[in-house]
């Protein structure tokens, strides 16, 4: 099997947004030559109040709510309504700021230099069979999520994650996601993140 770390949303670290106003939870940075940079990145933050975001230039950002919501999110000045699974991509150098319109919100967030990364994220209903990336990582949605990831030589694992609790995996694998909750077999259940390196004129970059 090859690399596969869980982590578990209680045990993960809490540092300041890049601008001050708010937390957020790294989950995996890859790349970047100095302290703040990165290839690509993956987190969680937590929105309570209107904030605007960090700008990352030159970073494409994929956003989606995966606890609390809906959310208000306005790129360029035009507004978006943002539900539990639901993701928005934007330019990390674009103006962005949020609004949690009921209840404070958690978001996840994939970050990507797009000159060396490609990345995506999408919500993912129960008992899928699916082809993962180069990168992969598993982001539950609710409780007693059971991921199984299989190797190109057939051996299996099975790992159980709870609400926010997420799996990272290193290496294209095949992977199933299942959840026993009534009513799951059509509802989002977690969040599949995706990240590849980008290959130019015959040459991998990353």
């Amino acid at each position: 099997m090859q690399r596969v770390r869980v982590l578990r949303f209680a045990e993960l670290p809490v540092m300041p947004w890049k601008n001050g106003l708010g937390v957020t939870r790294e989950l995996v940075s890859v790349g970047g030559s100095a302290e703040g940079e990165f290839g690509w990145r993956l987190s969680m933050a937590e929105i309570g109040v209107d904030a605007p975001f960090s700008m990352y230039a030159g970073i494409e950002r994929h956003l989606a709510v995966v606890a609390g919501g809906p959310l208000e999110l306005v790129v360029e000045g035009t507004a978006r309504r943002i539900e539990i699974g639901g993701v928005e991509t934007f330019a990390g150098g674009a103006t962005v700021s949020a609004r949690p319109l009921k209840q404070p919100v958690t978001d996840l967030n994939l970050m990507v230099d797009t000159t060396k990364w490609s990345g995506s994220l999408a919500a993912v209903s129960a008992f899928m069979s699916l082809r993962a990336a180069a990168s992969v990582a598993v982001l539950a949605l609710r409780d007693a999520v059971t991921v199984r990831l299989t190797d190109a030589d057939g051996s299996r694992q099975d790992f159980a994650l709870d609400a926010l609790d997420c799996l990272l995996a290193d290496g294209a694998v095949a992977l199933s996601i299942e959840n026993a909750a009534e009513g799951t077999l059509t509802r989002s259940v977690a969040m599949l993140v995706g990240v590849d390196p980008r290959i130019s004129d015959g040459v991998m970059s990353g």
